[in-house]
């Protein structure tokens, strides 16, 4: 008979963020279907096992002492924000259970001393770079805004960024947050941005929140250009059409591109709809971690 071997795979599958949960099931599912046959063939078979951390990190302390407290299950895939990573870490690190987050790129948590924790996904402290030279040397920006959500991820994002952009000589004009939740009003802050006249403005921000912004900010009369980072690039964000028409987005992934392409087609086959951004980073992990498996034997 086959030996079972669980993986657990931990992200938003309800609430607010219930979209990135969906998306890493189907991404790992796909990916355990690509390793089925090679795992059989070593008399490995594989269980999946979902956690809910609704994208809270109190929530996700208590998934992750659920999962540590199961001796059946070899790997975790997530967390997905930073926020709920930071908060199984320590958990999985003491139970010496190997973690990999998909898409959680804070810089600061995966450390040296860290034995047990992985990431299959970029760090804004690159993506910081990558955008501060886009805006400076390609998109010739001198006067830039920042508008950022103020949490774990998006203090980080909006860090990096600006200090790249200012070490590359652009002036940061404004600089403001917004508090995470749900019906933000962004009036008062694009009101204070759009005093500042930047020829930028940049968004620390989720698709959601990044659209809303946009919309408004055209709406007051802002003539400026948008720069948004990675974690918008989704089917949502690309759905607002002419809203976000002419924004510069960032992407790890390009459906078009030749090596992904019989990935994208298979993945649209089996789920109807086209792979983002987030599918593809959970498919990595799951094939690494599977990986992991498949010659480890157990």
């Amino acid at each position: 008979g086959n030996q079972e071997v669980t993986i657990a795979v931990v992200g938003p599958m309800t609430g607010n963020g219930a979209e990135y949960g969906k998306a890493f099931k189907d991404g790992v599912e796909l990916a355990v279907e690509h390793y089925k046959d090679s795992l059989a063939e070593k008399g490995l078979q594989i269980k999946l096992v979902f956690g809910d951390d609704k994208n809270d990190p109190k929530e996700a302390a208590n998934v992750a002492q659920k999962i540590a407290s199961d001796p059946s299950v070899s790997a975790v895939i997530g967390h997905w924000s930073s926020s709920a990573t930071f908060a199984g870490i320590p958990i999985y690190e003491r139970n010496q259970i190997p973690m990999i987050t998909p898409s959680a790129t804070h810089p600061e948590l995966t450390k040296p001393e860290t034995k047990w924790i992985f990431r299959s996904t970029s760090t804004q402290e690159a993506e910081g770079k990558n955008l501060a030279d886009l805006a400076v040397n390609k998109l010739k920006k001198k006067h830039i805004a920042v508008l950022y959500m103020n949490s774990d991820w998006g203090k980080a994002n909006a860090n990096y960024f600006k200090e790249n952009a200012e070490a590359l000589g652009a002036s940061i004009v404004a600089y403001e947050s917004y508090p995470p939740g749900q019906n933000i009003d962004f009036t008062a802050a694009l009101t204070k941005i759009k005093g500042t006249n930047p020829d930028l403005l940049y968004l620390g921000s989720l698709y959601s929140e990044s659209t809303l912004i946009i919309k408004q900010a055209k709406e007051m009369g802002m003539e400026v250009d948008f720069l948004v980072p990675e974690a918008n690039m989704s089917e949502g964000f690309l759905m607002a059409k002419e809203a976000v028409e002419g924004v510069y987005l960032n992407s790890y992934f390009n459906p078009e591109s030749e090596q992904v392409k019989k990935f994208s087609s298979e993945f649209k086959e089996k789920y109807g709809y086209a792979a983002g951004e987030f599918n593809v980073l959970a498919y990595d992990a799951a094939t690494i971690v599977l990986e992991a498996v498949k010659r480890a034997g157990n």
